[in-house]
Formats: structure tokens, C-alpha cells, sequence
């Protein structure tokens, strides 16, 4: 599961350095690409081993092995990063909402009337589908490139702790550590925009969502990493707990949204707007529920990854 390991670096090391719901500027895409390839030869570096063979008779003959694996590697994550910078940036909900003009509305209800897909939604299913196929692609390809290598900085160094003493190390692995570590670096602002990306796929404004509950952005990354180590120690107890604890005290918001909503004060609007308030206790509700859901599988995906992928 190397190269997944290498997408998933890619991945969040490009969603970290833009962390923000909103447009991003040029130059910070370009940065987060750069920081995104950076991360990937790292990996690489870490993970392969190179040896060079020379043997020299009526020529020199130059045999180089894991050069292509480090190329693979770095590719993952570069690749996929850039793929993924374009196709989360394309959806218009991922951008603060824009004012209104005449005649918008008119199109949009037009819209729903003859059935068809609006630009944000469809392009937040196709910025999904890609992050789909590329996770599809990574997983056909993994048998090609091998995992991590016995002899790699990283391998010799998880070995150098074992022989440390230290407790667990050995039934954990290398390769099931890595697989964690990249996991919950994924988990923080990548899965914030896979979050946002699927509550637009499905009809749900995430600013009205974002500003009836407001901490949304910074509680779900630490939900789903707190999931995720319960999942990983074997503790669902625990993690249902968690689970149930969210439920109970987020439910006073939704109330109070929802009452604002029905009262002509719809969550995420300064001003009363009727056509938006007869939806507005729907539109928090399944902002909760929606967004919960997917941040939740997000996190348990990954912790089933890291288990049978690490293995």
C-alpha cells in the first residue's frame, strides 16, 4: 500500500497548505503542489532503497533498482495532488456564496424544474468521482510497486526503536504506522473538503450549514482523528460514546437554528428572505446529518485501511 500511502501524502499536504473553504489564489495552488511533490520524493526517499551495480567488462554496464519505485512514489502524490487541486477547487460551493442578482432565481427554480444538475452540484460529484477513480487506480497499480522495503531509512529506523524496547512497536509494523500517520493527516483538512464537496453533491449549502453550527471546520478534524485512534486501539465502545455525546449536544443548536429558520430568520442569512426560511430548519438539519455521516465513514474507512492495508 505504498502508493496509497504516497496519495494520501500528497493529498493532505496540499489540502494543509490551503486550508480554507473559500477561492484559492494562484500562487498558493502553485505552493501547494510544490509542497505536495516535496512530500512525495520524501516519502519516497524513506520508503525505497536504491543500489547501483557497475560491472565493467568490454563496457560498463549501470544497473539501477527502486529508481522507478521513487518515480512511482513521487508521482502518486504529485499526480494526485495536482488532480485534486483542480477538481475541489471547480465546485462553486466550495466558494462563499454570491450575491444575488434579477432573474437568477427565476433560472435556478427553472433548473430544478426540468430536472437538470445545477454547475456546483455536478461539479462537486465530479471532483468526487475523481477522488474515487484515483483511489481506484492507486489500488490496481499497488502490486506493482512494492510496499515498504526492509532495508529503507524508515524500516531501519522502526527497527532501531524495536530493539529500543519500546512497548507494541513490533505488533504495529512499519508499514501500519506509515499507513496511520498519512491517514490522520488526511483526515484534517482533506476530509474537510470531501465533507463540503458531498453536502454540495447533495443539495446542501454548506455556508448556511457552517453559520447556524458554527466550529464545524476545526470540531470535525478533531472528531474524526479522536475516531479514528479509538478505532485503531479497539476501543468502539468508546467510539459509539463519542458518537451518541455529538447527537446530545449539538441537538440544542439544531433547535435553535431551526426556530430561527421557521421565524423568518433563515441560518446564514443577515436578512429575512421567506423563500430561503421555509427551508431553513431543513437546510441545518441536514447539514448536521449529512455532513456527521460522511466525516464519521471518512474516519472509519481510514481505520479500516490502516488495519487490513498495514496488516
Amino acid at each position: 500500500m505504498l502508493l496509497l500511502a504516497a496519495l494520501w501524502t500528497g493529498l493532505a499536504v496540499a489540502d494543509l497548505v490551503r486550508w480554507t473553504p473559500g477561492p484559492v489564489s494562484l500562487p498558493r495552488r502553485v505552493m501547494a503542489g510544490l509542497a505536495a511533490a516535496l512530500s512525495g520524493l520524501l516519502l519516497a526517499t524513506v520508503t525505497t532503497t536504491v543500489t547501483t551495480t557497475v560491472t565493467t567488462t568490454v563496457t560498463t554496464t549501470v544497473t539501477t533498482t527502486g529508481a522507478v519505485h521513487v518515480a512511482a512514489v513521487a508521482l502518486a502524490a504529485a499526480g494526485g495532488a495536482l488532480v485534486w487541486i483542480v477538481l475541489s477547487e471547480a465546485p462553486g460551493g466550495l466558494r462563499p456564496a454570491r450575491q444575488a442578482r434579477p432573474g437568477r432565481a427565476a433560472r435556478d427554480a427553472r433548473t430544478v424544474r426540468a430536472g437538470r444538475t445545477s454547475r456546483p452540484e455536478g461539479a462537486a460529484i465530479a471532483a468526487l468521482a475523481g477522488l474515487a477513480g484515483m483511489h481506484a487506480v492507486v489500488v490496481l497499480l499497488a502490486p506493482l510497486v512494492p510496499g515498504l522495503q526492509p532495508s529503507a531509512p524508515l524500516a531501519r529506523w522502526w527497527a532501531a526503536l524495536e530493539a529500543a524496547g519500546l512497548p507494541g512497536l513490533a505488533s504495529v509494523g512499519a508499514g501500519r504506522a506509515l499507513l496511520a500517520v498519512v491517514g490522520t493527516g488526511l483526515l484534517l483538512a482533506t476530509a474537510n473538503r470531501v465533507v463540503r464537496l458531498v453536502l454540495t453533491a447533495s443539495g446542501t449549502p454548506p455556508d448556511a450549514g457552517e453559520a447556524a453550527l458554527r466550529g464545524g471546520r476545526l470540531l470535525g478534524p478533531l472528531e474524526r482523528v479522536f475516531l479514528l485512534g479509538l478505532a485503531l486501539g479497539g476501543d468502539l465502545t468508546a467510539a459509539a460514546a463519542v458518537i451518541a455525546a455529538k447527537g446530545l449536544l449539538r441537538l440544542p443548536e439544531v433547535r435553535t437554528a431551526s426556530r430561527l429558520a421557521l421565524a423568518g430568520e433563515p441560518a446564514g442569512s443577515g436578512a429575512a428572505e421567506p423563500a430561503r426560511a421555509l427551508r431553513g430548519a431543513d437546510v441545518v438539519t441536514e447539514y448536521f446529518l449529512v455532513g456527521t455521516f460522511t466525516s464519521w465513514l471518512l474516519a472509519l474507512a481510514v481505520a479500516g485501511v490502516v488495519v487490513l492495508g498495514g496488516a
